[in-house]
C-alpha cells in the first residue's frame, strides 16, 4: 500500500515520489541531502506495476546556495528473470513544486544523485499568533548595502526595522508575515522605505519592491508597489468581518464526536459516553490558482475569552483529537505533522532555534489548561510561544493517551 512519509521540519520542502519492483521483500533505501543522511532507512511499499507511488517529503530550513539530493538503494536482489528482480525507482523529485528530476532507476545497489536545486538568498520572518495572517513578499535592488524598511498596520509597526535580502533580478522574494486577531473593520498596510540611495545610474540604485500583499491567502488589490524613494507608502487595505460567535457543542446520551467551530471560545459538553473532542478546521486559500494551499487552523485562541472550553472531560473515557490540526498542502506537497506531548514540561523551541510542534498542560486553580506551540498555516514548528489553548474544567494529570495526535 503506498505510503506518505515526512522527514524533518521547516519551511522548505523537497518531495520524492518513489516506487519499486518487489521480490522476496521490499526495496530499502536512504535519502541524503548534501551528503548527509536524512532520517533512517526507508522501505518502499508502492508497486510500480500497479502504478502506485510512495511520497517522501524532506522538510528543512535550507541555507542559501546549491543543494544536491541523492538516494542510496541498499538491497538489490535478482532471481534470474525480470519477474524475480528487486528494483527501486525515483519517479520524480521536486523542490517547492518545481520538478528537478523525472525518472531515476536503480537496478542494482548503490547511490545516485536524483536532483539539484538552488535555495535563493531569501528571508522569512514571522511575528505573532492568531486566526488571521497578513503576508508580504518583498525584494530589492541592493547597492552599497541592503534596503531597510518598516511594515505597519494602521500606523502601528509590526516589528522594528527589517532588512531585505532577496534580489529582484533573480525573481526571488523575502516573506514577512504577521498572525494576529485583527479586529473587525478596514485596515491599511504601509511600508516605510528607510534608506533609498542613488549613484546616478540604474546599476547604482537601491530600491525596494512590494511584490504582493495577501490577507488570509487572498491577494490584496493594487498591492504590487515599487518604492524608488524613501518614505511611507500604502501597499494595501483589507477588511475583517465581525468574528463568528462561539457556539455550544452539546453531545447526546452515547458516544459523540464534537468538532470545534472556526470561532474562538466554543464550549463543549459531551454528555454520557466516550466522546471525541476534535480540533482543526480545514481552510483552502486561493482556489484555482498555481499558489493553491490547504491548511488546517485551530478555532481556539489564547486566554480566558478566546480558548475553547470542555466542561465534562472524563479522563480514561473521552479523548481530545488533534490529529487533523497540523495538515498542510501546497502544489505537489502534502504534509501531516503531529504534536509531541511534553506533559508539564516547557516547550523546546525558541525563535532562534525552532523545534517540533509540541503540546503541554498546566493546572490553574480548578482548570487544566492545554497549550499548543505550532506557528500555524505553513510553518509547523515551535518557537516556544503559546499559539492556542484548550481549557478543561477540573484538575487533571494528563497523559499521552488522553489525546489522538
Amino acid at each position: 500500500m503506498p505510503a506518505e512519509t515526512t522527514l524533518g521540519f521547516g519551511p522548505d520542502a523537497v518531495v520524492l515520489r518513489i516506487s519499486q519492483d518487489a521480490y522476496e521483500g521490499d526495496a530499502q533505501y536512504t535519502i541524503n541531502l548534501d551528503g548527509a543522511q536524512v532520517g533512517g532507512i526507508l522501505t518502499a511499499s508502492a508497486l510500480r506495476s500497479l502504478g502506485e507511488i510512495d511520497t517522501v517529503a524532506v522538510l528543512g530550513n535550507f541555507p542559501p546556495g546549491p543543494h544536491n539530493v541523492s538516494v542510496s538503494f541498499l538491497n538489490d536482489a535478482w532471481g534470474g528473470t525480470p519477474n524475480s528482480d528487486r528494483n527501486l525507482y525515483v519517479e520524480s523529485v521536486s523542490f517547492e513544486g518545481m520538478i528537478l528530476t523525472n525518472g531515476v532507476s536503480f537496478f542494482e545497489s548503490g547511490s545516485q544523485t536524483v536532483g539539484s536545486f538552488v535555495e535563493a538568498r531569501t528571508t522569512t520572518r514571522g511575528f505573532g499568533s492568531g486566526r488571521d495572517t497578513l503576508e508580504l513578499r518583498i525584494n530589492q535592488d541592493d547597492w552599497l548595502g541592503n534596503a531597510q524598511y518598516v511594515v505597519s498596520v494602521d500606523g502601528v509597526p509590526i516589528i522594528d526595522v527589517l532588512t531585505a535580502s532577496a534580489e529582484r533580478q533573480f525573481g526571488n522574494f523575502d516573506t514577512v508575515w504577521v498572525s494576529r486577531d485583527f479586529g473587525p473593520g478596514e485596515h491599511t498596510v504601509t511600508v516605510n522605505f528607510l534608506n533609498d540611495a542613488w549613484g546616478g545610474t540604474p546599476d547604482t540604485d537601491r530600491n525596494l519592491y512590494v511584490e504582493r500583499v495577501s490577507f488570509n491567502g487572498e491577494v490584496l488589490p493594487n498591492s504590487t508597489v515599487a518604492l524608488f524613494g524613501s518614505g511611507e507608502h500604502a501597499v494595501g487595505t483589507f477588511a475583517v468581518p465581525p468574528p463568528p460567535e462561539p457556539v455550544p457543542l452539546i453531545g447526546g446520551s452515547g458516544p459523540d464526536r464534537l468538532q470545534e467551530s472556526i470561532a474562538h471560545g466554543d464550549v463543549f459538553w459531551g454528555g454520557p459516553g466516550a466522546d471525541i473532542f476534535a480540533f482543526g478546521i480545514g481552510v483552502t486559500f486561493n482556489p484555482g490558482t498555481s499558489g493553491d494551499f490547504f491548511a488546517t487552523v485551530l478555532g481556539t485562541g489564547v486566554g480566558p475569552r478566546a480558548r475553547d472550553v470542555i466542561i465534562d472531560f472524563e479522563q480514561g473515557e473521552d479523548v481530545i483529537n488533534l490529529s487533523e490540526a497540523l495538515r498542510f498542502g501546497r502544489r505537489a506537497l502534502s504534509v501531516n505533522q503531529e504534536f509531541g506531548f511534553v506533559g508539564t514540561g516547557a516547550f523546546s523551541g525558541t525563535p532562534d532555534q525552532p523545534g517540533p510542534p509540541e503540546l503541554r498542560y498546566e493546572v490553574r486553580g480548578d482548570f487544566t489548561i492545554i497549550q499548543m506551540d505550532a506557528d500555524g498555516l505553513s510553518r509547523f514548528f515551535g518557537d516556544g510561544s503559546v499559539d492556542a489553548e484548550i481549557a478543561l474544567v477540573g484538575m487533571f494529570s494528563l497523559e499521552g493517551g488522553d489525546f489522538i495526535l
